[in-house]
C-alpha cells in the first residue's frame, strides 16, 4: 500500500514534476497549492508525510510546519526552498530552528544528477524521531 504525501507547493511546474516522482518512490500525492489549502487537506485527511516549499503566498511554509507540530506533532515534514527574499539555505536554518522539521531539500531539483531526487528519497525513508 502506498504512504501519502502532501505536497505544498505553489509553483505549478514543481509540483507536476513531483507528481509525477513520488509515485515512482511509493508514494500517493495529494497537491496543495498554498498552506491554507494544505491546512484544510490536514483536517480533512491523514498524511505519512508533509512536503512544503518555504516562501508561499498567504500561509509560509515555516507558519504551516508550526501550525503542524501545534496539531500533529509526530507527522513527518520535509521543508525545500529555492529561496526567496533570502537564500534557500537561511529559509531552511530557520525552519529547522523554530519548527523542528524532519528534513531540508534545496532546490531546484537537479533531474540529470539526481542528487535532489535521491535525498528526497533518503529522507522519505527514514524514520521521524520520537519528540
Amino acid at each position: 500500500m502506498n504512504k501519502r504525501i502532501l505536497v505544498v507547493e505553489d509553483d505549478l511546474d514543481l509540483a507536476e514534476t513531483l507528481k509525477l516522482v513520488l509515485p515512482g518512490l511509493g508514494y500517493a500525492v495529494t497537491h496543495a497549492c498554498n498552506g491554507d489549502e494544505a491546512t484544510k487537506w490536514l483536517t480533512s485527511d491523514s498524511f505519512d508525510v508533509v512536503l512544503t516549499d518555504l516562501t508561499m503566498p498567504s500561509m509560509s511554509g515555516i507558519e504551516l510546519i508550526i501550525d503542524i507540530r501545534r496539531k500533529q506533532p509526530k507527522l513527518k515534514v520535509i521543508a525545500m526552498s529555492g529561496g526567496g527574499l533570502g537564500t534557500a539555505g537561511t529559509y531552511l536554518r530557520t525552519a529547522t530552528l523554530l519548527a523542528g522539521i524532519a528534513a531540508e531539500l534545496y532546490f531546484p531539483i537537479k533531474s540529470r544528477s539526481g542528487s535532489n531526487l535521491g535525498t528526497l528519497n533518503r529522507y522519505l525513508l527514514e524514520p521521524f524521531p520520537e519528540s
